[in-house]
């Protein structure tokens, strides 16, 4: 039995169930049924649908900076969009006594104090054990004053001009820890900015850096041959630089970094190209670039380049080139490169010659380098000098939908017994009456999971029941749909599958094989002495993990809720990833805005509705091993804050017994640059697998653990389906209420389930 402290497992229950989507607009229409009134107490900006006459805040910029100056939720983001995100502020007034945000209540907005006091007050209930609240972010609802009873007198601290509170608000929707109300004789002054409007800013303007680098790379010669999606990949791995006057970007003979040269496209302003005798030979412009030959052979440059305006640049050093492009398209862009006909001056800084100046080479250079690359045999990943795929082809072809054998398969494969779940027409065999319910497995915001029995068969299942009349107020229709969809459409035993599906007047059923095992949150909370597992188990079930996620990076989705309780343990001791309503299916170099997931699991980039594609499953990849070693999240905090400030900084940190290629592998994995991050690049999965926290194992075989003959390291308590069955049935499970009435229009929201 686990000697974790209670207080400990329940803070760590409380952060799971904390599981968050907000919709992208852009991405699927909202339900038919009315949005529900917020539990926010807070005041509405305009641009959150607020009253109109609210006056901006924006006049002096300046001072918003300033304030913001010391904040981890701001120093993250890119210059422009704080900046932007400064300008959409707007100025509150309250007068003395008035509330600006209650404890308990849904946070909405982040404030700047400008003018007045403000008095802070936390109470705690006596209720909660919960006595480690902080910041306005997160903590216990406090009630109506006649109705708390606080074990102690409330804390206190005053706020004042210059102050900020209230910026978790800007990430999702959590319960405020603490009531900050107007003190003092003089009306207060607020700036505020709301989830929104932080949200869209975000979303757009990295939407918008994106088709500009992919816009530029378009203009870069040697990149002609890369497709689409390399240039897209490429594209995400750009770091922006900026170069004041007279700075020099790189100088001849001199190398940029150890590993070689960068490659640079310029933005926005000019450069100088200077020889080592300090005359100049050219000057380049927006969408010019050079290095290019630096990043592909490892060379310094042979020219010094300096800026003679302020210069933005889109640069990628040369240790991320070779990864995003990966060694076989490195070497026929190197090989076309040597074609260039070069001009002795703009061949310093590796630029094809032109009239111009401007990147660019000779359409015969070009055409003769295109003949070559052609001539060669195709590589593993298919890469063409005119054209193809940089995906790797096998994975490709699997992505591309291969129709599921699981129609095929016998049902006892599926834990049914022998027992048949679905007609020769695709129906589902049973209803609700058909079933006895047990046990209830787990709790999720979507419905309850159950251990039932099949009463003519005798057959054992789990069945995720949910109620319509919530699914819709909740916004997870869609969810709940594609959910099922794709439980029947993957053929792997590393994916949960389902059995059947059906619905009733009031609720939804989803059957599912009996996991005995429980989660591997249970295993290592209850399973384990200290809550945590030994290297060899935590190999293994990562090991398990990522080809579940690689089987579903192949076929293009990204899973986006990746954590311990939702990977299931089956009777054999292999587990399955289970819980599929946040999967989705994206296109080669597309990208998804939604913030979902667990707070504790998200990357940088999903908290800030930056776009995101697979990065995210790799990151929750690199907290999971992270978690499974160490028994708790790497990104801990004592508040919410904390915690985020953690997660956007990739703020890691490993007690001295941590695993040293593990720390190595969770360290390349929770990353905040992409380019660097593992997983992300040319090589994909692979890139991980090869790594010394798998290979360094005597015997490990990955052939094995996809035939699923390498034996469990661990053998979990596994509830027995015959003790299961012999509990009491329980009454009143999925029995519809008068509540649950749906109207014409929401029952139709189902069909097809």
């Amino acid at each position: 039995m686990s000697q974790l402290d209670v207080d400990e497992i329940e803070s760590r229950v409380r952060r799971r169930l904390a599981v968050t989507q907000a919709r992208d607009e852009r991405e699927a229409p909202r339900s038919l049924a009315p949005e529900k009134a917020p539990l926010s107490s807070e005041r509405r900006l305009p641009s959150d649908g607020g009253a109109t006459n609210v006056p901006k805040a924006a006049a002096d910029v300046k001072t918003i900076a300033q304030a913001c100056d010391g904040i981890a939720l701001f120093q993250t983001l890119h210059a422009d969009d704080r900046r932007a995100l400064y300008a959409c502020m707007y100025e509150l007034t309250y007068a003395p006594g008035e509330r600006v945000v209650r404890q308990g209540a849904e946070g909405r907005n982040f404030y700047v104090v400008v003018a007045g006091t403000l008095e802070v007050t936390v109470r705690v209930e006596a209720s909660s054990s919960s006595s480690k609240t902080g910041e306005l972010g997160a903590g216990p609802d406090d009630g109506d004053a006649n109705t708390t009873r606080p074990t102690t007198k409330p804390r206190m601290k005053r706020l004042f001009p210059g102050d900020t509170f209230g910026e978790v608000a800007l990430l999702h929707a959590v319960p405020r820890s603490a009531t900050v109300t107007a003190a003092g004789s003089e009306t207060c002054v607020l700036w505020a900015l709301d989830r929104k409007t932080f949200k869209k800013i975000l979303s757009e303007a990295a939407f918008e850096r994106r088709r500009a680098n992919e816009s530029l790379l378009a203009k870069v010669a040697p990149l002609k041959m890369l497709d689409e999606y390399d240039r897209k990949v490429l594209a995400d791995a750009l770091v922006p630089k900026f170069y004041a006057k007279g700075e020099n970007i790189c100088v001849q003979g001199v190398r940029e970094s150890p590993g070689g040269g960068a490659f640079h496209v310029i933005a926005r302003g000019r450069v100088a190209v200077r020889l080592a005798d300090g005359g100049e030979v050219n000057r380049l412009s927006i969408g010019a670039y050079f290095g290019e030959v630096s990043a592909l052979e490892g060379t310094p440059p042979t020219a010094t380049v300096t800026a003679i305006t302020d210069v933005r640049a889109a640069t990628l050093d040369r240790a991320a080139f070779r990864r995003a492009l990966g060694e076989d398209v490195v070497a026929a862009m190197t090989e076309r490169a040597r074609l260039y006909k070069f001009d002795a001056v703009v061949a310093s800084v590796g630029a094809p010659a032109s009239a111009s100046g401007r990147g660019g080479g000779g359409r015969g250079a070009a055409n003769a380098a295109a003949a070559a690359a052609a001539a060669r045999p195709r590589g593993l990943r298919g890469y063409l000098a005119g054209g193809g795929s940089r995906r790797d082809a096998s994975g490709f072809e699997r992505a591309a939908g291969a129709p599921s054998r699981r129609g095929d398969r016998d049902d006892a494969a599926l834990g049914g017994g022998g027992m048949r779940w679905l007609s020769p027409s695709g129906k589902a065999t049973i209803r609700r009456r058909d079933l006895t319910f047990h046990k209830e497995l787990g709790v999720g915001m979507s419905g309850c999971v159950y251990f039932a029995r099949v009463i003519r068969t005798g057959a054992a299942c789990c069945v995720k029941v949910m109620q319509k009349k919530k699914l819709v107020r909740l916004d997870q229709v869609d969810n709940i749909k594609r959910e099922k969809l794709l439980m029947t459409s993957f053929d792997t035993p590393f994916v949960m599958q389902s059995l059947c599906a059906f619905q009733e007047q009031a609720h939804l059923f989803l059957v599912m094989e009996y996991m005995p095992g429980g989660d591997l949150f249970q295993l290592l909370v209850n399973g384990t002495e200290k809550g945590l597992f030994e290297p060899g188990p935590s190999r293994f079930y990562a090991a398990e993990v990522l080809l579940a996620l690689e089987y579903l990076h192949d076929r293009l989705y990204v899973y986006r809720d990746l954590k311990p309780e939702n990977v299931l343990i089956a009777g054999d001791g292999h587990v399955k990833l289970a819980d599929l309503g946040f999967c989705k299916k994206l296109q080669p170099g597309e990208r998804t805005y939604t913030t979902c997931g667990t707070s504790d699991y998200m990357a940088p980039e999903v908290m800030l509705s930056q776009g995101y594609g697979k990065s995210a499953d790799y990151w929750a990849f690199g907290v999971f091993v992270y978690e499974v070693l160490s028994g708790a999240a790497p990104f801990t905090g004592k508040t919410d804050s904390a915690r985020h400030k953690r997660i956007l900084t990739a703020d890691l940190k490993f007690k001295a017994n941590f695993h040293l290629h593990a720390k190595d592998l969770v360290c390349k994995l929770c990353v905040v640059d992409l380019s660097r991050r593992f997983g992300m690049m040319a090589r994909g999965a692979s890139e991980i697998k090869e790594h010394p926290f798998f290979s360094c194992e005597p015997g490990f075989d990955w052939g094995a653990l996809e035939r699923r003959e390498a034996r469990p390291p661990l053998k979990p308590k596994m509830r027995r389906a015959e003790d299961m069955m012999a509990r009491e049935p329980m009454s009143g499970v999925a029995r519809p209420g008068e509540d649950d009435k749906l109207s014409r229009e929401e029952d139709e929201l189902f069909g097809g389930y």
